[in-house]
C-alpha cells in the first residue's frame, strides 16, 4: 500500500515537473497607457484551444506565466472591453521572458467576433466567469470532473465543493435553482459537455434581490451557464451493469450485483426538465446529497435500491420562475453489527458487547413546489411561495444481543426480537409577500409558514434479560403503538424604512404556534385482551405559543455592513398528561445579535457575529413516562425541562488572490449555554440504566477551522492544508453525582495534486484526529484516540478512448481504552474505454475493495462511554458497466 501511494506521487510529481520549466512576464495597458486590471494572459495549445498555463494582471498591470513546458503556443491577451490580442510563442524564448507591455485596444463597435474564441477567465464586478470550454475533460465526464480543473475551485472525495475557499451553498443551472438546493445533483449528474461557462459569486436572499436592501446573507455560489447547443433538444445517457463480490457463501453462491440508470435531461430559456431513474444493490442511494457515497465506501449493511427524480421548472422573466420536484425511492437494508463499549459510572468501568442485526424495507418520497413572482402591473410587490409535502411507510425486523460485564464477569444479557412498521404523511407551506413604497424607502413584507405531520409507529418486540449473581431470567412480550401528529404556523410581518444614506430600520413581529401531540399504546401480546396497560400509555400533548418582537438597524457602505437586532423571545409551553394540566411554564429572554462585514476589496471578507437564542425541549424530553421497549435503557421524560439560553460568538476571515489562486480562510466559533440540556443517567448494580433529561448550569464549546490552499507553479501542483482545534465542556449527572466532560480534538488535513490535468489527474492526501476526553468522576478512565487516514487517486487518460482509475485508502484507529490498533486498507480500480463517434459509448470494468479489508468500522464516543462499530458492507466486488449517451455535443473537450 504504502509503494503505490509513492507511486502515485511520482506521477503526481512528474506529470509536469519532470519537464523543463520556463517562465513568461510583462505587462497590460489600455490607450491611455493605464494599467488593467485582472486582464488575463493565456497559453493554449494551438491544436484545439484549449488552456495550458494562464496568468492574470496585478493592480501595476503585472502578469507573469510560469511553470511552462517546452512547446509551441497560442498566447492570448485578453480584458473586459478590448479587442482580444494572439501571439505565437515558442518555449524556450530566444529573445528573453519578458514581452514588455502590451497595449490593449478598445473593441470596435462593428467588430466581427471571432468563432470558437476561447478566453478562460473573466472578472465582471462581483463574479469570477470561466470558459468552460477552455478545460479539457474525457467523453462522458460529468460537471463534477469539470470543476476539478477550475482554477480556484475544489471537489473533495465525497463531492462537496469549495470556490474561492469558501464552501459552496447552491448550484444553479442557467441562473436557477435545479432540485432545489441540493448542489451534488447537478454537479453529480449533469454532463460536462453540456456546460458552456461557470461563474462564481455570491448570492444574496430573494427578500435582499428584491429589496435592495442588504440583509447579510451570503451564498457562496455556482452557476451553471449551459452550451445554447444543448437547448435544441433532449440529450442525456442510459447505463446498465453488472458483477459479484467475489465472496463464496456457505451454500456456495456467489452474490450477484447490478446496476441500471437512465437519465434525460431538456433545457430551454423558458423551460428545465429532467428525469433521472435508478435500480441497484450496490449502496447507491437515490439522488439526495446525504446519500451520495460510492459503491459502499462508508456505507453500513447492504443496500437495494430503486430511485427517481423529477425536475419541472417555468421561467417567464428575469424575476417569476414556477418550479415543481419529486424525488423518491424504495430501499431495502440488511444489516449487521458488532458493537463493543467502554462505559463509564461512578467507582467503576463495565464493558457491553452486542450484535444487532436487521432488515429494513422504506419508500421515502418527496414532492416540493415554489413559485416566485413580480407581478407585471406593479412591480413593486413581490410574492414567493414554496413547500410540499413527504410520504413514507416501511417495516423492519431486528434481533439484538446484548451482554454487560464488569472485570469480565457476566452481569446481564439481553435478546432482544422486534417487528415493527411505520408510515409518515407530512406537509409544509410557506411564503412571502413583499411590497415597495415611496420609491422603495419604504418596505413591508410578510413571512409566514405552515407545517404538518402524522405519523405512526408501531412495534412488536419480545425481550429476553437474564441476570447472574444471582441468576433470574425476566420474559416480556409486548406491543408498543404510537401516534405522533404535529402542527404549527408562525408569521412575521415587517417593516422596513430607510432613514437616511445606507441606513435602514426595521421592526418585526414573530407570533408563532406549535401543537405536538403522541398517543401510545403498551400492552402484552400474550394477554387475552391485549388491552393497553394505562400507566405506560400515554396520552400527551404539548402546545408551544410564542411571540418575539424585534428592532434592526442595518448599516452598509460599499465596503462595510453593520447590523444591530435585539428582541424579547416570550415563550410559554402547556402540557397535558392523559386529561390531566401538567401547568403552563412561561419563559422571557431578552435576546440580540451583532454583525459586521468589511470587504476592503473583491475577495477580501472580515467577519464579526455575535448572536443569542432559546433552545426549546421537545415532546420527547417533556413526556414524564417510562419507555420500557429496551429493558436495560428506560428513558423518562422531564416536565419540569426548561429551554436553554446560546450565546454563541463567530468570527470569519476570507482572502482569495485571483492573481496566484491562492485561498486562506479562518473560521472560529465559540459558544457559552445556560440552562443546557443534559442527562442524568441512573445505573443499577445489574447495569440497567434509567435515563432523564436535565438542566445544567452550562455547557460551552469552541471550534475552528483554517483552511489554506496555493499553486506550486514551478512544480504545477496544487496543495491544501487544513487544522482545527474542536473543544467542549459539559455535564451530566451519573448516580447523583456530577460527571464533568472535557473534550478536545484536533484536525489536521493534507492534500497534493496535480494543477493541469490533461491527461494525468493525481492526488495525495491524509488526515490526522486527535481527541482526549476527560471525566471528573474517574480521571482513570480518561480516554486518548486517534483516527489516521490517507488515500492516494489516479486519473490516467491514455487518449479519447482508454481511461483509467485507481485510488487507495488506509484507515487507522487507535484508542487507549480498546489498547489496540485497528487498520483497514481500501483499494479499488477500472479501465474504462470509448468508442463509437464522439464517444457515445463506454465499457468500465471497475473493482471495488479488491483488498476485502472494508467492514464499516467506526469509532464513536460519547459523555460516558467510548465505543467501536464493525458492520457488513459489500466486499470485495468487481462490476462490468454499460453506457450509452445520446445528443451529446461531443468527444469531451480536448
Amino acid at each position: 500500500m504504502y509503494k503505490i501511494n509513492i507511486l502515485i506521487f511520482c506521477l503526481l510529481t512528474n506529470s509536469l515537473s519532470g519537464f523543463s520549466q520556463h517562465m513568461v512576464k510583462g505587462k497590460l495597458f489600455d490607450k491611455e497607457d493605464k494599467p488593467l486590471v485582472s486582464g488575463t494572459v493565456v497559453l493554449m495549445n494551438p491544436a484545439d484551444s484549449t488552456m495550458k498555463y494562464f496568468g492574470i494582471s496585478n493592480k501595476e498591470g503585472e502578469f507573469k506565466v510560469s511553470g511552462i513546458r517546452k512547446g509551441n503556443y497560442i498566447m492570448q491577451f485578453s480584458y473586459v472591453g478590448t479587442r482580444t490580442q494572439y501571439k505565437n510563442v515558442s518555449f524556450p524564448r530566444a529573445d528573453g521572458d519578458d514581452l514588455g507591455k502590451t497595449i490593449m485596444e478598445p473593441n470596435n463597435l462593428g467588430e466581427v467576433k471571432v468563432i470558437g474564441e476561447y478566453i478562460p477567465i473573466r472578472f465582471k464586478n462581483d463574479t469570477t466567469e470561466f470558459n468552460a470550454k477552455a478545460f479539457s475533460t474525457r467523453p462522458g465526464a460529468v460537471v463534477e470532473e469539470l470543476l476539478k480543473k477550475i482554477p480556484g475551485i475544489e471537489v473533495d472525495l465525497t463531492g462537496n465543493i469549495k470556490a474561492m475557499g469558501e464552501d459552496v451553498a447552491k448550484v444553479l443551472v442557467d441562473g436557477k435553482e435545479f432540485f432545489g438546493k441540493d448542489t451534488k445533483i447537478a454537479s453529480k449528474n449533469l454532463p460536462a459537455d453540456a456546460v458552456a461557462k461557470i461563474q462564481v459569486f455570491d448570492k444574496n436572499s430573494d427578500q435582499s434581490e428584491f429589496s435592495g436592501i442588504d440583509d447579510g446573507v451570503r451564498d457562496r455560489t455556482i452557476n451553471l451557464d449551459l452550451d445554447e447547443k444543448v437547448k435544441i433538444g433532449a440529450f442525456g445517457n442510459v447505463l446498465v451493469g453488472g458483477g459479484h463480490d467475489l465472496l463464496i457463501k456457505e451454500d456456495g453462491d456467489e452474490e450477484q450485483h447490478y446496476q441500471m440508470s437512465g437519465k434525460v435531461y431538456r433545457f430551454t430559456n423558458q423551460v428545465q426538465q429532467a428525469l433521472m431513474l435508478m435500480s441497484n444493490n450496490t449502496n447507491e442511494f437515490g439522488f439526495s446529497t446525504g446519500e451520495s457515497t460510492k459503491f459502499g465506501d462508508g456505507i453500513a449493511g447492504l443496500n437495494t435500491n430503486h430511485a427517481g427524480a423529477l425536475n419541472l421548472s417555468l421561467f417567464t422573466s428575469k424575476f417569476n420562475f414556477y418550479n415543481l420536484y419529486y424525488v423518491g425511492s424504495i430501499r431495502n437494508k440488511i444489516l449487521e453489527e458488532v458493537d463493543i463499549s467502554k462505559n463509564y459510572i461512578n467507582d467503576a468501568v463495565y464493558d457491553a458487547e452486542g450484535f444487532y442485526s436487521s432488515e429494513t424495507n422504506s419508500n421515502p418520497h418527496k414532492l416540493n413546489f415554489k413559485v416566485r413572482h413580480r407581478f407585471k402591473n406593479n412591480p413593486n410587490h413581490y410574492l414567493v411561495l414554496s413547500g410540499g409535502g413527504s410520504l413514507s411507510n416501511g417495516t423492519s425486523n431486528s434481533q439484538d444481543m446484548v451482554s454487560n460485564m464488569i472485570a469480565f464477569q457476566n452481569v446481564s444479557n439481553l435478546e432482544a426480537v422486534q417487528n415493527a412498521e411505520n408510515s409518515n404523511l407530512s406537509g409544509n407551506f410557506n411564503g412571502s409577500y413583499q411590497a415597495k413604497f415611496f420609491e422603495g424607502k419604504t418596505q413591508f413584507s410578510i413571512p409566514f409558514d405552515a407545517n404538518v405531520s402524522d405519523g405512526f409507529n408501531g412495534i412488536n418486540f419480545e425481550n429476553k434479560l437474564t441476570f447472574f449473581n444471582p441468576e433470574s431470567l425476566n420474559v416480556t412480550s409486548q406491543f408498543q403503538d404510537n401516534q405522533n401528529d404535529n402542527m404549527g404556523a408562525s408569521i412575521h410581518p415587517r417593516v422596513m424604512q430607510q432613514i437616511g444614506k445606507g441606513w435602514h430600520l426595521s421592526a418585526v413581529l414573530n407570533l408563532g404556534t406549535k401543537r405536538a401531540s403522541l398517543d401510545r399504546e403498551l400492552g402484552y401480546l400474550l394477554s387475552e385482551s391485549k388491552d393497553p396497560v394505562e400507566s405506560l400509555s400515554p396520552e400527551f400533548d404539548h402546545l408551544e405559543n410564542n411571540m418575539t418582537p424585534e428592532l434592526s438597524l442595518q448599516w452598509k457602505n460599499p465596503k462595510h455592513r453593520l447590523n444591530f437586532q435585539i428582541k424579547g423571545a416570550w415563550m410559554q409551553i402547556d402540557k397535558t398528561l392523559w386529561t390531566s394540566s401538567l401547568g403552563k411554564s412561561t419563559f422571557f429572554n431578552p435576546l440580540g445579535s451583532v454583525s459586521w462585514a468589511f470587504e476592503p476589496r473583491d475577495n477580501r471578507r472580515i467577519k464579526l457575529n455575535y448572536m443569542s437564542y432559546n433552545t426549546l425541549p421537545s415532546l420527547t424530553q417533556l413526556m414524564p413516562v417510562s419507555n420500557t421497549l429496551n429493558p436495560l435503557s428506560v428513558y423518562i421524560g422531564n416536565p419540569d425541562l426548561k429551554p436553554s439560553l446560546t450565546h454563541r460568538l463567530s468570527s470569519e476571515l476570507s482572502i482569495f488572490d485571483e492573481y496566484s489562486f491562492t485561498a486562506l480562510f479562518l473560521k472560529l466559533n465559540g459558544m457559552y449555554t445556560q440552562n443546557a440540556m443534559s442527562t442524568s443517567r441512573i445505573i443499577s448494580e445489574t447495569l440497567e440504566q434509567t435515563l432523564t433529561p436535565i438542566n445544567v448550569s452550562e455547557a460551552s464549546s469552541f471550534n475552528g477551522n483554517l483552511d489554506f490552499s496555493t499553486p506550486i507553479k514551478r512544480f504545477g501542483l496544487k496543495i491544501q492544508l487544513m487544522a482545527g482545534p474542536n473543544w467542549s465542556k459539559s455535564s451530566n449527572i451519573i448516580n447523583g453525582q456530577v460527571n464533568d466532560v472535557n473534550s478536545l480534538s484536533n484536525t489536521f488535513r493534507f492534500n497534493i495534486e496535480n494543477r493541469f490535468k490533461e491527461r494525468i489527474d493525481a492526488r495525495l492526501g491524509a488526515t490526522l484526529t486527535l481527541t482526549n476526553t476527560t471525566y471528573s468522576i474517574q480521571e482513570e478512565y480518561d480516554n486518548k484516540y486517534s483516527t489516521l487516514s490517507y488515500y492516494g487517486d489516479l486519473r490516467y487518460h491514455l487518449n479519447d478512448h482508454w481511461h483509467l482509475w485507481f485510488r487507495t485508502s488506509v484507515n487507522t484507529y487507535n484508542s487507549e481504552s480498546f489498547d489496540e490498533t485497528f487498520t483497514f486498507p481500501l483499494m479499488h480500480a477500472s479501465v474504462s474505454y470509448n468508442f463509437l463517434e464522439g464517444g457515445k459509448a463506454s465499457i468500465l470494468l471497475e473493482g471495488i475493495d479488491l483488498l476485502d479489508k472494508n467492514n464499516g468500522f467506526a469509532q464513536v464516543s460519547d459523555i460516558n462511554y467510548m465505543a467501536k462499530i464493525t458492520s457488513n458492507t459489500i466486499g470485495r466486488l468487481v462490476m462490468l458497466t454499460f453506457r450509452y449517451r445520446f445528443n451529446q455535443l461531443g468527444a469531451g473537450r480536448r
